[in-house]
């Protein structure tokens, strides 16, 4: 499959006006495959990060951004929350998926109203529980979303 069916099967997509989780999913895995096909960009690096989040069951290699941005929230230091924000309030996934969308000329009805955008983040949040994030070269342990948003920390 070539990338303008990809894209057109995308846009297509991004137009349901109901979204479920499993069409969640579909997004992201069309987002990673022309991020693929396009030799990972490193412009989209946190959205690969959130496509192959949604799409295996163990994360243990992450861009050096978001390795340093989980250290630092792991150690509290200044505004953690800014940190923790930014990861489980999605604003590096949502800023660079913008840009994907205006890139690929696909639709952005998603950000049309706060209410889809908030089911929007309810299902990415439901889709990332418990998919353990590894971080082993510094430290050893596992980093795992919850189901309330927060961010869980265990050592292996």
């Amino acid at each position: 499959m070539g990338r303008q069916e990809i894209v057109e099967k995308l846009s297509r997509k991004l137009l349901d006006e109901q979204i479920s989780e499993s069409d969640i999913v579909y997004i992201l895995s069309r987002v990673r495959k022309i991020l693929e096909i396009n030799n990972f960009p490193a412009k989209y690096d946190r959205l690969r990060f959130y496509c192959n989040l949604a799409l295996h069951s163990r994360i243990d290699r992450l861009p050096k951004s978001t390795r340093d941005m989980l250290l630092r929230i792991k150690a509290g230091g200044s505004n953690p929350d800014i940190y923790q924000d930014s990861i489980l309030g999605f604003e590096d996934f949502h800023r660079q998926f913008k840009e994907f969308l205006k890139e690929y000329k696909l639709p952005d009805s998603l950000y049309a109203n706060t209410h889809g955008l908030e089911k929007f983040n309810e299902l990415l949040a439901s889709i990332y529980t418990d998919t353990p994030i590894i971080l082993t070269k510094e430290q050893k342990f596992e980093v795992l979303i919850d189901k309330q948003g927060g961010i869980r920390w265990k050592s292996i």
